[in-house]
């Protein structure tokens, strides 16, 4: 629908509709490339077991369908640039144009090794982790 809402503004005065649809698919471009970079960030944290490594797990965790649910005090209790990525991953998931996994490179196994580590703390057993993670892919 965004797509017919930009083909439409290209040929003559966008009504209040096509207005409405064409600002939202833009809001959804920079919602991804946000969120995508936000999530580079992030899984660098996990991936180099920095200081909010941890935090930065469970909370890949809880955006992975049925692993672990979100902690808010782990987005008030993170490092404002910590915290400001994951408000970044959340809004691009909310807005964006791609299903998480398909982000970045290795989306799917990388998010999937970082919610791993959270694992211990969620009440899933490791085959509900990998049957909510086929659903989820699709």
């Amino acid at each position: 629908m965004p797509l017919i809402a930009l083909t439409l503004a290209d040929q003559h005065e966008p009504g209040q509709a096509e207005t409405a649809a064409l600002l939202e698919f833009r809001r959804g471009e920079a919602a991804t490339l946000a969120g995508r970079l936000a999530l580079l960030r992030l899984l660098d944290e996990v991936e180099q077991q920095r200081t909010e490594a941890a935090r930065v797990a469970r909370f890949l965790a809880a955006c992975w369908p049925g692993w672990h649910q979100l902690d808010l005090h782990d987005l008030l209790k993170a490092t404002p640039s910590v915290a400001g990525d994951m408000l970044a991953v959340l809004d691009g998931l909310r807005w964006g144009h791609l299903r998480l996994g398909e982000w970045v490179p290795g989306g799917y196994s990388r998010i999937e090794a970082a919610a791993a580590t959270a694992a211990g703390e969620t009440e899933l057993g490791r085959e509900e982790q990998q049957e909510a993670a086929r659903r989820w892919r699709g």
